[in-house]
């Protein structure tokens, strides 16, 4: 149980880099957006090995991914 609360909470942080990084790329600020672009990549490793190990895993990254972008793109930049 723990581990799907680690891979929600890893694809809610995905989503909201991928959104944060969209933004820095739009506003060609290249420091901030290869920082998001890092932590892109660090979320999404442990969520693909995560899934390797256990495909049941996908149903919290999904919900986490929902609400990440939901998060993310409500609190964005206005």
């Amino acid at each position: 149980m723990f581990t799907y609360l680690l891979v929600f909470l890893s694809t809610l942080l995905a989503d909201v880099a991928w959104t944060r990084y969209t933004l820095a790329v739009t506003d060609r600020r290249a420091l901030l957006a290869a920082i998001w672009s890092a932590a892109i990549v660090l979320f999404g490793a442990f969520n693909i090995v995560t899934y390797v190990h256990d495909s049941w895993a996908i149903i919290p990254a999904a919900l986490g991914a929902f609400a990440g972008t939901w998060w993310a793109v409500g609190h964005g930049k206005k």
